[in-house]
């Protein structure tokens, strides 16, 4: 792996939605990464992103530009079912890969994905951003130091009445995929152990045009005892569509992100700091954000989080550091969601 001017050369693939909102301007605030080279089928829109980003190189199949230009990272920020290619690609030239979510489109592909990853031996990472939200960041640092006890339950709740305008408009799987992948996956780091039973409902409500799911609900049961549910609507009255709440009980406490009260709290029965706490956040209360869509998490402040991914992907090249997000993890996170939908097409509970 080469490095120039101590930064690490990335070639970013795809030039739509998360790469324009996230990864491009991360690369360009990150300390130690250059973006050097974009490749998009749509050239006049992988040009059009190279001028805003300043990419000396463009190009229009993500092979051409992994075979030709000077990489030592890959960021892949096209449609899944693309992922596996892409990362086979950067494997083949010996260059790591730091990767959106969800991580491939089929238990088939994910588990070919966690093969190729070992056998190439290049680090990869998905991008959770989730994952590094400041705020989740910090709860995940409180619960370790038993500020509220043992966990039993965690609740995430989330109503949204807006659809991105991107290609998961037609995908077969869209809420659960796409969405809550995010919360699965935060859910088990918080948690910290494995899912063993799921049971998931969804439905499709007729008042948007998409082809997958609009509406859904999980439950996780976890080989330590904890308990954890996703309420997800993306369909919700217009009146209440900038809803994001998670709510982590532990046996002393409890912690809030997001209510409508107050973005961060917390509340401990341990003794010496028994009551109400309000650690510091730079969150706001939940207003909405419009990058071609709207959702109840502020753009700038998931930024924050893809800042989160790249330091952690940056620890692991120099350091050695696997992020939590490694390939094989992930792995994990997308047999719960698999299963989420085996759970609701043949409405049982489905055992890992």
């Amino acid at each position: 792996m080469a490095e120039r001017n101590g930064n690490y050369r990335v070639g970013c693939v795809g030039a739509g939605f998360a790469a324009s909102v996230y990864h491009l301007p991360v690369q360009q605030r990150v300390e130690g990464v250059e973006t050097v080279a974009i490749a998009d089928l749509d050239l006049d829109l992988a040009r059009q992103r190279a001028d805003e980003y300043g990419i000396p190189e463009v190009y229009g199949p993500f092979e051409e530009m992994i075979e030709q230009a000077d990489l030592d990272i890959v960021s892949v920020c096209v449609p899944p079912f693309l992922h596996l290619a892409v990362t086979k690609a950067a494997a083949a030239a010996g260059v790591h890969v730091i990767c959106e979510k969800p991580m491939a489109a089929s238990p088939e592909e994910v588990a070919e994905l966690v093969q190729v990853v070992e056998d190439s031996g290049i680090k990869f990472m998905i991008a959770e951003n989730f994952w590094w939200y400041p705020d989740l960041v910090d709860a995940k640092q409180r619960i370790d130091a038993g500020l509220i006890g043992d966990l039993f339950h965690v609740r995430v709740e989330e109503f949204i009445n807006d659809i991105d305008p991107t290609y998961r408009r037609d995908q077969e799987r869209f809420l659960m995929y796409e969405q809550d992948v995010h919360y699965i996956d935060v859910i088990r780091h918080l948690v910290d152990a494995d899912v063993v039973r799921v049971h998931a409902m969804t439905r499709q409500i007729a008042t948007q045009q998409l082809a997958g799911e609009n509406f859904a609900m999980i439950t996780m049961e976890f080989d330590n005892g904890v308990i954890a549910r996703i309420d997800e609507c993306w369909v919700s009255a217009r009146g209440d569509q900038y809803v994001m709440r998670m709510r982590i009980d532990g046996t002393i406490g409890s912690i809030f992100i997001n209510q409508p009260d107050h973005p961060y709290k917390l509340y401990t029965d341990k003794p010496g700091l028994e009551g109400w706490h309000y650690p510091p956040t730079d969150t706001k209360p939940p207003g909405g954000h419009t990058v071609g869509y709207s959702a109840p998490w502020p753009a700038d402040e998931l930024r924050e989080g893809t800042v989160g991914c790249y330091m952690a992907f940056l620890d692991y090249l120099d350091n050695g550091i696997p992020p939590v997000t490694v390939a094989s993890d992930n792995a994990k996170t997308m047999e719960v969601v698999f299963a989420a939908y085996e759970s609701a097409e043949t409405q049982q509970v489905i055992h890992l």
